[in-house]
């Protein structure tokens, strides 16, 4: 779909580029309700591309009430398999290969496999930029004071998590790719 609204190759890469990286930030913040219809593209007399993000408050679960995040977090032994147990019940709408409603990982490991070129770049960014100090920082915000300790917790927990779990697939399909 995206093609057929592109002008040019070029622009049709750059494009599919913008997407790839957008579906690589919703699988670091397990945002679940992308889908076609909150995606939108807008071209000016500079060209096409996509238009900022909206409807993210699915995002790292802090639409879940507090109650239930310390519930979750009671229920296992460690931090770790709670993120572990949410990470498995967010899908993305976003699909491929014909199938809808799949996992992040499989989701990732398709893009880091078919399209490596257009996301390195992206990825390299998510590995030097999003430390954990920085990932402290974005929670520490005034923008985020609503919400609870616990949610915040959760928050730091799944984007360190998923950037660690997001860059090993990818170090591992990269070296697929030297390889072949």
């Amino acid at each position: 779909a995206i093609e057929s609204v592109c002008s040019s190759k070029r622009e049709f890469a750059a494009a599919r580029k913008a997407l790839l990286k957008d579906i690589l930030l919703d699988s670091l913040v397990d945002h679940y309700d992308r889908n076609p219809s909150n995606l939108s593209m807008i071209r000016d007399r500079n060209g096409i591309y996509l238009s900022p993000k909206y409807d993210n408050g699915t995002s790292l679960s802090v639409s879940v009430p507090e109650e239930v995040l310390k519930g979750l977090l009671t229920d296992y032994p460690t931090e770790k398999e709670a993120h572990q147990t949410l990470r498995s019940k967010v899908y993305s709408k976003i699909g491929y290969l014909n199938q809808k409603y799949v996992r992040y990982p499989g989701l990732e490991s398709y893009i880091f496999s078919y399209y490596f070129d257009d996301v390195k770049d992206f990825v390299g960014t998510i590995e030097e930029k999003l430390t954990d100090e920085e990932i402290d920082r974005i929670v520490s915000q005034e923008k985020y004071a609503g919400l609870g300790e616990v949610q915040k917790e959760i928050v730091r927990g799944k984007l360190r998590t998923n950037r660690d779990r997001m860059l090993e697939r990818f170090r591992a399909i990269s070296k697929k790719v030297a390889v072949d």
